[in-house]
């Protein structure tokens, strides 16, 4: 089963993922959190569920890879995401993913990586933007998942209830 939360920025899918891992035993797969400056964000990290963590993207990271002001480091996510969602395959683990998006997908190997998770016979939760790109429609094509949109009225309960869902198609 293949469960993608949709939702603009600042919405709580992150939050959401978050909440899901604490249910989920070892989940395998990573989120991203952002590093703020000042009061300020200033770019974002990706994180493993096994404490592994890098530089997502920032605005003084040196990178032609660049969404809005912050520059992608491609190598740094690689490190961390790619190999987190190799052990969630390699166990048959839930596999968390927050998120396929914009500057995730500037990485060859995590596109690569996505398509065959999707297509693999493990539960997937994952986030996407609300404004998907081609980029992650091409990875969604023709692959099966249900869409769940969070919003602030179902945000606290989706923890729970996307559980119960993993729980009924095990």
């Amino acid at each position: 089963m293949n469960i993608l939360l949709q939702g603009p920025p600042g919405i709580g899918k992150t939050t959401v993922i978050r909440r899901l891992s604490n249910f989920l035993k070892n989940p395998a797969g990573f989120y991203t959190e952002e590093i703020r400056k000042a009061g300020k964000r200033v770019g974002f990290r990706v994180k493993s569920f096994e404490g592994e963590e890098e530089i997502l993207a920032h605005v003084n990271y040196q990178s032609s890879y660049k969404v809005g002001k912050y520059k992608v480091n491609i190598e740094g996510f690689e490190k961390i995401a790619i190999p987190a969602l190799e052990k969630g395959l390699k166990e048959g683990k839930v596999l968390v993913i927050d998120e396929i998006g914009k500057m995730e997908t500037f990485s060859n190997k995590f596109k690569e990586k996505i398509r065959k998770i999707l297509d693999a016979p493990f539960p997937v939760v994952a986030t996407i933007p609300e404004k998907t790109t081609p980029q992650i429609r091409e990875l969604l094509e023709g692959k099966k998942y249900r869409i769940i949109k969070i919003t602030r009225e179902n945000r606290d309960h989706l923890p729970l209830l996307i559980l119960n869902l993993l729980k009924s198609h095990t």
